[in-house]
């Protein structure tokens, strides 16, 4: 399992651009097949955002899933700290991805929200990540 944390001080914009700004700095976005979003939860002065990514791995019936959490941390006086992480959980055939989903969805267990993900399709198409990116921005529903 490959496992990058990152931590940044001052944290400028939400959790969920945030999240998907340490998925596209780990995974080209080429690679993005499907992101499935859950919505940000607060625990005390954090909020935290979880996503499930498949992306494409060599051959093209191959998915690798990644697991990728930004939590901010607001502290009422002084800068807060943001830390990303994104980690490899595994790969499948693409017919047995919603098995191997299901299986990261156990693991993630009580760090999720109750409310269901938003499953995003990015097939590859950086045109589409930026899209999606563009709507989260404005503040829009993000469309499948």
């Amino acid at each position: 399992m490959q496992q990058v944390p990152d931590t940044v001080a001052r944290p400028e914009t939400g959790t969920l651009p945030v999240l998907l700004g340490a998925i596209a700095d780990h995974i080209p976005v080429t690679a993005i097949d499907e992101v499935w979003i859950f919505p940000p939860h607060r625990v005390g002065r954090a909020e935290s955002v979880v996503a499930v990514v498949s992306a494409f791995e060599d051959g093209a019936d191959r998915r690798r899933i990644f697991t990728a959490r930004c939590t901010v941390v607001r502290e009422p006086k002084g800068p807060g700290t943001v830390q990303r992480e994104v980690a490899e959980e595994g790969s499948a055939p693409a017919e047995r991805l919603g098995r191997l989903i299901e299986g990261v969805l156990r693991r993630l267990g009580d760090e999720l929200p109750t409310a269901p993900p938003r499953q995003v399709r990015v097939g590859g198409d950086a045109a589409r990540w930026e899209a999606v990116l563009g709507e989260l921005e404005s503040g829009a529903a993000v469309s499948g």
